[in-house]
């Protein structure tokens, strides 16, 4: 009997906590497009009001930034000192898949912030900020994406956690 009452209660346990982790991985996206939003926010104020180089306005960024935004600013500071990128492009690539950034997310957060990083620095500052824009409403449709999830699926989930762990302690017993 006492093996039963500790076999369901780590059943129940066991089900509750696969319920919340899926909860915090919709958590985790929400924040981390949050903290991207914020990023491209500081990469704007640099590249297009203090006029400073890619490279400097990133290493700036990084200093403010925080989460998945620091993370990829880390990421593409080393890539760009890395001497086997020849363009700012290519270490903008690589740093997102270093960061791991769009592990949950969709193909066109994606393309969206590849594309940004393409076209930094290779226009006039009107193109930028138009790239800029376009990558901010990409950010923005993908948070209210990502909340909607979370506010629906994250309680879905929540609650089949713990549902299933109430129905297999029951079935024990």
């Amino acid at each position: 009997m006492e093996i039963k009452c500790v076999a369901a209660a780590v059943l129940f346990f066991s089900c509750v906590a696969a319920g919340a982790w899926q909860w915090m991985r919709l958590f985790q996206r929400l924040s981390d497009i949050r903290s991207l939003q914020e990023l491209l926010q500081l990469l704007r104020i640099e590249i297009l009001c203090r006029c400073v180089p890619l490279s400097e306005a990133v290493a700036r960024a990084s200093q403010r930034a925080s989460g998945a935004g620091l993370r990829f600013c880390l990421c593409l500071l080393d890539c760009i000192s890395d001497c086997r990128f020849e363009e700012f492009g290519q270490a903008w690539q690589r740093a997102a898949s270093e960061a791991a950034l769009f592990q949950t997310a969709g193909a066109e957060e994606l393309s969206g912030w590849e594309l940004l990083g393409r076209q930094l620095g290779r226009g006039d500052s009107r193109e930028q900020e138009k790239i800029m824009e376009h990558a901010e409403f990409l950010l923005r449709r993908a948070e209210e994406q990502a909340r909607g999830d979370f506010c629906k699926k994250g309680r879905m989930y929540v609650m089949t956690g713990l549902c299933a762990g109430v129905f297999l302690t029951v079935l024990l017993f």
